[in-house]
């Protein structure tokens, strides 16, 4: 056992339980779902009361999800900036690099730097890091959408490769990007926003 998500799915297929029953009283069976896959992490609360209820060591167990929240925050500080507020910044994107989040550090300081770097220079850092995208273990993502890498990712790169295409003079190309960015934005799973 290595994540602490498979912990909790093993002592509940131990028990010959669903997730309805295993989730019954502490958080919704959807709550749960997302929670045994590693997408939520869930809060110390949770934690507790997930622990007590199939036996595993509280103090241990919430030791092995203190990594994730950490990622899982500076994920979703990076993803609200940008995609809500508008206001994503240096020190926003700095906190995925402290989480050894390193592709989507990447992606966000791509972001950062579209008005100051060469637009071929910004085009094969986008292509390389376009292609890393469905090779980074993803267990923040639903487990449906993992074979395509993180869809936030993916509407980060698609406005940044707007904008250096735009650079480019190349204005139709980069409406498509646009448009193709506000299409994934309806893919965004509601408990991200």
């Amino acid at each position: 056992m290595s994540e602490p998500w498979q912990a909790l799915q093993e002592a509940r297929c131990a028990r010959g339980w669903t997730q309805a029953m295993a989730a019954r009283g502490i958080v919704s069976q959807s709550h749960y779902s997302l929670i045994e896959q590693g997408v939520l992490v869930p809060n110390p609360k949770v934690i507790g009361e997930l622990a007590a209820r199939f036996e595993l060591n509280a103090t241990k167990w919430e030791a092995m999800w203190s990594q994730y929240r950490r990622q899982f925050r500076a994920r979703q500080r990076c993803w609200r900036a940008f995609a809500h507020d508008g206001q994503l910044t240096r020190a926003d994107v700095s906190a995925l690099q402290r989480a050894s989040l390193s592709l989507d550090y990447e992606c966000y300081q791509q972001f950062l730097d579209i008005p100051f770097s060469d637009p071929a220079v910004m085009y094969r850092r986008l292509v390389n890091a376009r292609n890393q995208l469905p090779n980074v273990q993803a267990p923040h993502v639903p487990a449906r959408m993992r074979p395509f890498g993180d869809i936030r990712l993916r509407i980060v790169l698609a406005i940044v490769e707007s904008h250096v295409l735009a650079q480019l003079k190349r204005f139709q190309a980069a409406t498509v990007w646009r448009l193709q960015a506000q299409q994934m934005m309806k893919e965004v799973p509601v408990f991200w926003r």
